[in-house]
């Protein structure tokens, strides 16, 4: 399952993706003091890339079994301004809640720096797209026993 994964997992474009310049104002937070990805000022970024990928790995796996299968997952959650993540929710399942409970699983493992508005660390609302891809695994083959 190493060479198969998630390809938005690490956030290289989801949270990436905020805005290009800043507000002229700083913006006001969107629900109890949470804001929209896009009008942060620096952005979050997943801080354990190689944890994360391998938890993403255990559980797709798991949740695919030998067969293997590709797909997408959607999640909604925050990113607090410690950089852990809560209310976590799938936003757009896959139709296999053992899939959507492996991204959840995923989502989970990750550690992410903090967004920043004003120079302050601010918790974000995150949708984030998971893509899986694990190509079914080959089945080893029986060793006979050795004839004496």
């Amino acid at each position: 399952m190493r060479h198969a994964l998630i390809a938005a997992l690490l956030l290289s474009a989801g949270c990436a993706a905020a805005q290009e310049s800043a507000p002229a104002a700083p913006p006001p937070p969107v629900t109890e003091g949470t804001y929209d990805l896009s009008v942060v000022e620096v952005p979050p970024r997943i801080t354990n890339r190689a944890r994360a990928t391998r938890v993403a790995e255990e559980a797709f796996g798991k949740a695919l079994g030998p067969q293997g299968g590709r797909g997408s997952v959607t999640l909604r959650f925050v990113i607090n301004p410690d950089g852990t993540t809560s209310r976590a929710t799938v936003a757009v399942p896959t139709g296999n809640p053992a899939l959507d409970e492996a991204a959840l699983t995923a989502l989970r493992a990750m550690r992410f720096s903090p967004a920043q508005v004003e120079g302050r660390n601010v918790a974000v609302h995150v949708e984030l797209p998971l893509s899986y891809d694990a190509p079914p695994t080959r089945a080893k083959p029986a060793v006979a026993p050795k004839e004496q």
